[in-house]
């Protein structure tokens, strides 16, 4: 009986010392996500309970034109709408309006939980959008699976859709136990703690990014990722999701289908492209050459190029051909 008191108050006092350890820890101070976007096209739309931070580019069209369509564009896994900034400006320069959403708990979106799924979000942000322009959602890495999901429940608003070095699997959710122990403040905060000293840490982040793309990344190129990710309360939420495939009906996505990739992509390797466009079988399968996982930000004129020449070849071109007797 005294054996079992002695491991119970031993328990008691690592549970206190690893409760209190974290906040003996040196932190820098975290900054809040801002109430005002730090891009001069940012602003910021309401939608399942949270605030979400969307730039925007307009179309540059003469007056009397309209553009040619709306471009949806969805980061990946610790990216943010800074993914697509050399994007947003060449969609607008060739006469399409493009608006790039933080998806939670990346960018300047707010670090709490939507209280419905992640792809219901992004359509009603997009269903407020004025006017009736032909939609094509563009997503990447782990928002291509949030593009797909995305696009299916636009419906007929939808008319391509573009998945770039990403497939169909399914996106994060709160996982069980885990999500709700890093509730906890101090194991938010160890997670914290964890964030800072290991991988937010300038050196090892540089590498990081480094084989995303596949060389040396540039400093304005290392503070666009790392800044949003030092906002208080990122490192818990991300930590606090897992992978969870979603429903996707692939008879419901846009008939127009186009799959962009990295031949050199060290983190989601041309075997899922392969593997990506098995699943799509009338998608068209484009390769970047010497490209890794992020080809839109080192290769941007080549991506730009397959890009706008799926976009811009009539939707007849890529009809079917017609059934032969």
């Amino acid at each position: 009986m005294r054996s079992l008191k002695r491991l119970g108050l031993s328990l008691l006092v690592l549970l206190a010392i690893a409760a209190v350890l974290p906040y003996l820890i040196p932190m820098p101070a975290r900054d809040l996500v801002p109430k005002k976007s730090p891009f001069v096209n940012g602003r910021f739309s309401d939608a399942c309970g949270l605030r979400w931070h969307v730039q925007r580019w307009a179309a540059e069209t003469p007056a009397s034109e309209a553009a040619r369509g709306r471009i949806v564009l969805l980061h990946g896994f610790a990216g943010s709408t800074f993914s697509w900034r050399l994007t947003g400006p060449a969609l607008a320069a060739a006469g399409y309006e493009a608006m790039a959403i933080d998806m939670p708990p990346y960018g300047y979106t707010d670090r709490g939980t939507p209280d419905r799924p992640i792809a219901d979000c992004i359509v009603e942000i997009v269903r407020g959008e004025a006017g009736e322009l032909p939609l094509t959602v563009i997503g990447h890495s782990m928002g291509a699976s949030v593009a797909a999901r995305v696009s299916q429940q636009l419906g007929e608003r939808a008319e391509a859709l573009v998945l770039v070095d990403g497939g169909l699997g399914g996106r994060s959710r709160p996982s069980g136990v885990r999500a709700w122990m890093l509730q906890l403040p101090p194991v938010g905060r160890w997670a914290e703690v964890f964030a800072h000293h290991r991988m937010l840490q300038p050196e090892r982040f540089a590498q990081t990014l480094a084989s995303a793309y596949g060389r040396e990344p540039s400093e304005a190129e290392i503070d666009g990722y790392r800044t949003p990710l030092l906002l208080a309360g990122t490192a818990p939420r991300v930590l606090g999701r897992a992978p969870s495939p979603g429903p996707l009906d692939l008879a419901a996505l846009p008939r127009r289908q186009l799959i962009l990739w990295g031949r050199e992509d060290a983190w989601v390797p041309p075997a899922w492209a392969e593997r990506t466009a098995a699943e799509l079988p009338t998608a068209q399968l484009e390769w970047i050459e010497a490209a890794g996982h992020n080809p839109m930000e080192t290769h941007p004129d080549i991506f730009m190029d397959r890009l706008l020449a799926f976009l811009q070849k009539p939707a007849a071109a890529d009809s079917p051909p017609p059934a032969t007797d």
